[in-house]
């Protein structure tokens, strides 16, 4: 891939590398191949765009449905970036690309980091108890600190963690997470699922299993 593109995706629209290569290492060579030759087409024709040499109307001949659904979704949701990114710069980038209407479902979305502070929290006290649903390896490796998007709601972390469409680990290795937070470790508080997005590799003062599968079917009577 072009080193321009790598930037761009990496330092301009702030997605997760790690993420986005995983995905990429999911293609076949094939299709890693014709992926790079759309970023590329998706990068001049938005830097076009940027510049007034291109029209929208010339970027949305470039919309990818000619794949499989799975190469599909990944060069549209790609296509969303570049599109937010012909009009957009700096932070409101990336709460765009973070608001995104596929971030968090069934649909494959890049993992964009929030990385400086977009508002200030209004709560008594210097810490905040917030909720997680993700898989026990997270908790037991300490991956969850790397981890942004918490939720001071239990009842939505627990459907994050046992009803949520993209959640990939079985069902009996999620767990629910409960933190407690310093209130500036709090990068932007969102009303949307009272979400509370912390900044990377935050130090909680404590944190804890706060829910196991075996707590939540006992909790709801499922066998």
């Amino acid at each position: 891939m072009n080193q321009e593109i790598i930037e761009c995706l990496k330092s301009e629209m702030k997605i997760c590398w790690e993420h986005f290569e995983n995905k990429m290492s999911s293609f076949s060579r094939t299709e890693q191949y014709l992926i790079d030759v759309e970023l590329e087409k998706l990068y001049e024709h938005s830097h076009q765009v940027k510049v007034n040499q291109a029209t929208v109307d010339d970027f949305n001949k470039l919309f990818f449905e000619n794949g499989s659904p799975i190469l599909n979704e990944f060069l549209q949701a790609m296509f969303d970036c570049f599109k937010d990114w012909q009009t957009l710069q700096g932070i409101e980038l990336s709460k765009s690309l973070y608001e995104h209407t596929n971030r968090g479902t069934d649909n494959w979305f890049p993992v964009v980091l929030i990385e400086e502070k977009i508002n200030e929290v209004d709560l008594d006290g210097e810490y905040t108890t917030v909720y997680r649903g993700c898989s026990l390896d997270e908790y037991t490796t300490g991956r969850f600190r790397m981890r942004q998007s918490w939720s001071s709601d239990l009842e939505i972390a627990k459907t994050f963690a046992y009803h949520h469409p993209s959640s990939k680990t079985p069902l009996e290795n999620r767990i629910v997470i409960k933190a407690k937070v310093k209130k500036d470790d709090i990068l932007w508080s969102r009303s949307y699922e009272s979400e509370r997005v912390l900044a990377m590799n935050f130090s909680p003062l404590e944190s804890s299993i706060e829910m196991t599968y075996e707590d939540f079917k006992s909790s709801t009577g499922a066998t």
